[in-house]
């Protein structure tokens, strides 16, 4: 049975051909179950499962931290790797758009903007 975004590249075979041919001779096509993230300039970023994995240890050092900090003392180094984190994927985008030659500072902060001020919005007026 086939996943169901496969699609074989051709008809089963019938007859004699069923015997000459494996099951692994039929070619499958298969399409993404989740297209790959988009930013606001259709820059696909593949997903990275390393950098989740980092993400969950940064939030699991920081938690702990905060609610056993006797216990946990060096917690707060979960911070230090957001930042690194950060770095590295902001960098790579912009290492990729300055390849292409579509890097410009307008669009850059315009994209940083609209990303961080919502937030920054809300807390300050709840607060």
């Amino acid at each position: 049975m086939l996943p169901p975004h496969a699609t074989p590249l051709n008809s089963p075979p019938t007859g004699a051909e069923s015997d000459t041919l494996h099951p692994s001779d039929t070619l499958l096509l298969t399409m993404p179950a989740k297209p790959a993230l988009q930013t606001h300039h259709s820059h696909p970023i593949a997903y990275r499962a390393d950098i989740d994995g980092l993400r969950a240890l940064a939030v699991t050092a920081v938690v702990l931290f905060h609610a056993y900090p006797k216990t946990f003392s060096s917690g707060f180094i979960g911070v230090d790797v957001f930042f690194v984190i950060s770095g590295f994927l902001i960098s790579s985008i912009l290492f990729k758009e300055n390849a292409k030659g579509s890097f410009t500072y307008a669009d850059f902060y315009s994209r940083r903007i609209r990303r961080i001020y919502p937030t920054l919005l809300v807390v300050l007026v709840t607060t």
